[in-house]
């Protein structure tokens, strides 16, 4: 990669804050970078007092590819969210008293233009961590941010299909179910559309790259190495890069993002037979047979992602298979339990696709409630915790 030895740092996983950047240009690596390590005492100095506390970076900067912002001409700042993860003894369970949980309002007062969130981790379940979260925190985790107990050694989780379609399905859920946000509290260069687009034609191409080995799945990786059979060319791929890294205004390209995620579900879905009817088969035959909640949510929304932005001439088929899954899920959390009873059994598959109407709105509140129950039990599955126990919640 560009610059990887460049702008070394004694705190970055990787060595570098931007050892697997591609499009960041110089100025905006010496800049963010001596931020980052401002950013970084403030972290040690905020948490002193945490003496069984390991503070780590998961996320981008754990990957060496944060997002930059150019503010002003010739002035860079951090994009990305400062996503931090605390490792916490088992015993560390009544967070209303933990001085820990005072560290993220901290840092947010002295650092207002980013975004910080923190997540817990207990110790002793780091070799149970899973997704694409894990696999990051494992990146992290070779370099803590703040140190006071022995290294932490836990081998990076395997990442699969599902693991794969869970990112992507989290930034359809969040594109189809929730409304943009406007007004006081919006971030508009974090919620607006091109991002949105942005981010699930990126998540749609990470998941179709092959296993690199040992090591973090990066949004870099689409531009030195497009994986076989990519549904989109090498400079499409790299605008898409660009424009995240450089947190670019504007949607990268004329490219169809719809033709794009069909593209790649062909990939994770279907083997010989490619066309859209194939495929909604393919989804509603997993959810008719998913026993794990998780699984099952991830074809619901999929369903619904192909019944209204899908080929048309298999929109309605998506429809009608969403709906009977709806109809015969038993609810997995209090959510399903207040909207799934006869909230769907009388629409039509026609009233989904149209993206409008009563019908349409009804399925998208079922939808809606149904990823409430899914995050409530993605967050401890990801954090490792057995089945049952509290979120570790982000605060």
């Amino acid at each position: 990669m560009p610059y990887a030895l460049r702008h070394p740092s004694r705190f970055a996983p990787q060595g570098s804050w931007f050892s697997h950047s591609v499009f960041v240009p110089d100025e905006a690596r010496t800049q963010v970078s001596a931020w980052l390590d401002l950013y970084v005492e403030a972290v040690q100095e905020e948490s002193a007092g945490l003496t069984e506390t390991d503070i780590l970076v998961s996320g981008s900067l754990a990957r060496g590819e944060p997002a930059v912002l150019e503010h002003a001409p010739g002035q860079f700042r951090l994009a990305s969210d400062v996503d931090l993860v605390a490792l916490v003894p088992d015993y560390s369970r009544d967070r209303s008293r933990d001085p820990l949980s005072s560290l993220p309002s901290a840092l947010r007062r002295r650092f207002p233009d980013v975004v910080t969130t923190l997540f817990q981790v207990r110790r002793s379940r780091l070799a149970h961590v899973r997704s694409l979260f894990g696999l990051d925190l494992w990146s992290g985790s070779r370099r803590p941010l703040a140190a006071r107990v022995p290294p932490a050694d836990f081998p990076p989780p395997a990442i699969g299909r599902e693991e794969r379609l869970e990112v992507l399905v989290h930034q359809l859920a969040s594109f189809l179910l929730l409304a943009p946000r406007t007004g006081p509290g919006a971030l508009p260069l974090r919620e607006g559309l091109w991002f949105q687009r942005n981010k699930i034609a990126l998540e749609a191409l990470r998941g179709t790259l092959p296993p690199g080995g040992i090591g973090p799945l990066r949004f870099s990786d689409l531009v030195p190495q497009v994986p076989e059979g990519d549904p989109v060319a090498w400079d499409t791929a790299a605008r898409f890069v660009k424009a995240r890294e450089l947190t670019l205004v504007s949607d990268p390209g004329a490219t169809d993002l719809d033709a794009l995620v069909f593209a790649v579900l062909l990939q994770h879905f279907t083997s010989e037979d490619r066309s859209p009817e194939a495929l909604v088969h393919a989804v509603g035959a997993e959810a008719e047979n998913a026993d794990d909640p998780l699984v099952l949510f991830r074809r619901m929304l999929l369903l619904h992602y192909l019944a209204v932005r899908g080929p048309v001439r298999a929109r309605t088929a998506a429809a009608g298979t969403l709906l009977s899954v709806l109809d015969r899920t038993e609810p997995f959390g209090p959510e399903g339990s207040r909207t799934l009873p006869a909230r769907v059994a009388w629409t039509a598959p026609e009233e989904v696709t149209c993206g409008t109407g009563t019908g349409h709105e009804e399925t998208t509140a079922v939808l809606r409630a149904l990823r409430l129950d899914y995050y409530a039990l993605l967050g401890p599955r990801n954090f490792g915790e057995p089945a049952g126990n509290a979120d570790p919640s982000a605060t």
